[in-house]
């Protein structure tokens, strides 16, 4: 398994017309004959394409994981962290609070073990930041 952790990101949320910013970890299993991570500044530019447009949080997360298991079979997952403005402007999130959502895809989405492997790789408290 190979984890890169911590690819900022900028998006607008499609609802609010507000920014949300955070992080982005992703985990992949090697698929059998490759032995090389993807490049952290490929896996970089995947996370701004989706980014920078009108978003919400879960379809960014979903779509980032598709795209990544689209490159490397189906064995994936993501995590977003992120700190919604509009959130917090509303009074629904405090400051400094962040929302995180999560996709798997193929052993991921059936194998326990593997999930947790990867939320122990990510630093407590990275939180969008």
């Amino acid at each position: 398994m190979h984890i890169e952790l911590n690819l900022g990101f900028w998006s607008q949320c499609e609802h609010h017309l507000l920014p949300f910013h955070g992080t982005v970890h992703v985990g992949y299993i090697y698929p059998k004959g490759i032995h090389d991570p993807l490049p952290k500044p490929l896996l970089q530019s995947i996370v701004h394409f989706f980014g920078f447009k009108l978003q919400v949080q879960e379809r960014l997360t979903r779509q980032i994981a598709e795209t990544v298991s689209s490159l490397l079979g189906e064995d994936v997952m993501v995590v977003v962290e992120a700190d919604h403005t509009c959130m917090i402007s509303r009074g629904i999130e405090k400051f400094g609070s962040n929302t995180a959502t999560v996709a798997v895809l193929g052993r991921f989405s059936t194998d326990p073990s593997a999930r947790a492997k990867f939320f122990e790789g990510i630093p407590k408290g990275s939180g969008g930041r």
